[in-house]
């Protein structure tokens, strides 16, 4: 057997190959044991929305923020957007992929925790905007009620998003979205209305988010 060069150590080299060998071992399990964990932290979440769905939401490379007008029976003349067998006319459309916390709402969103329950409401709440997800050929929209309090499904199910400390992610983005632009802020929400240019009660109860440049 070859003995290598001198102050060759062929002990020495295997154990430097088992290090090696357990170091990359150990960087594997480290990652299938962080994906496992995520899985279990967003399984009802993406079983709710969809495993396709889920996807696009998290990575959309565009959203869209929508404000609708009261259900009608019948389709309107101009766009309008369909939910169980009610038809949404759509008042208003931003792009808003820029916006500040946009990011970490998308991944919220198909997290478990983000929800105060995964059993969805009994009644669905009366709808007043909704978030278009948009990646590729693929679109989901999210619905969302007047408070920012729940987002649904096209076919109505809806789930109630968890505060924390009295608040939601969902109310920070997407409220802060809202505040800054008085055209969206009138058609949203009564509260929302502020003609003399004083901050409105509801547009104070949610926390700022960084600014965004609107499309």
């Amino acid at each position: 057997m070859d003995p290598g060069p001198p102050g060759y150590d062929s002990r020495k080299s295997a154990s430097g190959r088992w290090v090696l060998v357990g170091l990359l071992a150990l960087g594997g399990l480290m990652a299938a044991s962080n994906l496992w964990l995520q899985r279990r932290q967003s399984y009802r979440a993406v079983e709710f929305w969809g495993r396709q769905q889920a996807r696009v939401i998290a990575r959309a490379a565009q959203v869209s923020l929508l404000v609708l007008g009261r259900p009608q029976a019948q389709p309107p003349a101009d766009h309008s957007l369909r939910v169980g067998k009610d038809y949404y006319p759509v008042l208003l459309r931003r792009q808003i992929s820029g916006a500040g916390g946009l990011t970490h709402l998308r991944r919220a969103l198909v997290l478990d925790h983000f929800y105060r329950s995964l059993e969805p409401v009994p009644h669905a709440p009366r709808w007043q905007g909704a978030l278009v997800f948009s990646l590729q050929d693929r679109e989901v929209v999210v619905l969302l009620d007047e408070l920012l309090e729940h987002v649904g499904r096209r076919d109505g199910l809806a789930l109630q998003v968890r505060p924390v400390q009295g608040r939601s992610l969902l109310q920070a983005v997407v409220g802060e979205i809202i505040g800054q632009n008085p055209q969206m802020r009138k058609l949203w929400h009564p509260e929302f209305a502020n003609s003399s240019g004083e901050k409105s009660r509801q547009e104070d109860s949610f926390p700022r988010a960084k600014p965004h440049d609107e499309e």
